[in-house]
């Protein structure tokens, strides 16, 4: 499994993983969303878009007690890429809340000529086509008040 194979290539080098995704039981799922918000020693969580998307918080430090960590999650990569903004959206989201201390970087690892550069590039047309409906409505609006 990819995900298998992310970890087994970042541990030989000290960065400590956990995962996330459809084969984790629950009981591990909340287990390593806690140790990746409060662990400082674990700095990658692999995990995908169709379990992380909804109901978890990867900040990468313990929001309830925040001066004890000087950790963030500051960068999400996605290595596969899926049709439905949304789940992109909620996705990107996870490191996101109130108490957010740093700027989040997120990069796509895309093989040139596969089905996810196409998936990609779609995805984003939908969102920017999704923007100017909305920019559009403000418009209209702003004409009619």
């Amino acid at each position: 499994m990819l995900y298998d194979r992310f970890q087994k290539e970042l541990e030989p080098h000290g960065i400590k993983v956990v995962t996330y995704f459809g084969d984790t039981s629950e009981l591990e799922r909340q287990a390593n969303e806690a140790a990746f918000n409060c662990d400082p020693t674990v700095r990658v969580l692999i995990g995908n878009p169709q379990t992380c998307g909804e109901g978890v918080n990867l900040v990468g430090y313990d929001t309830r007690n925040p001066t004890t960590s000087h950790t963030n999650c500051d960068h999400v990569g996605f290595f596969s890429q899926g049709w439905r903004p949304l789940l992109r959206a909620q996705s990107e989201g996870r490191p996101y809340r109130k108490s957010t201390r740093v700027p989040i970087q997120f990069t796509d690892y895309v093989v040139p000529g596969t089905i996810d550069e196409e998936i990609r590039v779609r995805v984003l047309e939908k969102r920017i086509s999704a923007m100017r409906i909305q920019d559009l409505r403000e418009i209209l609006k702003t004409i009619l008040e």
